[in-house]
């Protein structure tokens, strides 16, 4: 891939993306957790993938790579479970 292929991939990309607020109490948690995109326990069945959950074992790596306050986290892992719960029928085509 080319760089001039890569931008106009990242460009088609961007069309199909909405801009939206985020409260500025979880913009914190809503960086983590994009961070985090990659790092989905995984299972393959018959059907295909079933994506289960995040990761928490890499947390303390987040934390301490995005200088997460340790006073923050506790909130940041509550909003994290939020997104999580949302995001996982999604992640499984059943969206709701």
């Amino acid at each position: 891939m080319t760089a001039e292929d890569a931008k106009e991939w990242i460009d088609d990309d961007d069309d199909e993306q909405e801009d939206f607020p985020v409260h500025p109490d979880n913009v914190l948690a809503l960086r983590v957790f994009i961070v985090l995109e990659s790092q989905w326990r995984v299972v393959c069945n018959m059907s295909g993938l079933i994506y289960l959950g995040i990761d928490y074992s890499v947390l303390n790596e987040v934390w301490e790579r995005m200088h997460v306050k340790v006073k923050d986290r506790d909130k940041v892992f509550h909003q994290l479970r939020i997104m999580e719960r949302a995001a996982r029928p999604i992640r499984n085509g059943k969206e709701k």
